[in-house]
């Protein structure tokens, strides 16, 4: 299931990580356009957080230009309850 912060109502009621999910099915969260104050539920309710750089600054208040800062704003990600995250950087990753 592929969802974006547009479809917030739609998405957070039909994820699968509110349920039992035994289908066990994936989901995809692409927050854009970031906000620094993005409901919670969305990191707990992503299998599979995607941004750009610039929307993780946004969310984590920390500066991303290249790879270890990715991997530092990732982490804060991880920590907000993400499964995983994926952080692109442009011609920089």
């Amino acid at each position: 299931m592929l969802g974006t912060k547009d479809l917030t109502v739609e998405w957070a009621s039909l994820s699968p990580k509110r349920y039992e999910n035994p289908l066990r099915v994936t989901t995809l969260f692409n927050p854009a356009p970031a906000v620094a104050d993005l409901d919670p539920q969305f990191y707990a309710l992503s299998s599979v957080f995607c941004c750009n750089e610039s929307e993780a600054e946004i969310l984590t208040g920390l500066t991303v230009s290249n790879p270890t800062e990715a991997g530092k704003a990732a982490l804060l990600l991880l920590e907000r309850g993400c499964q995983v995250v994926v952080i692109t950087l442009g011609a920089s990753g």
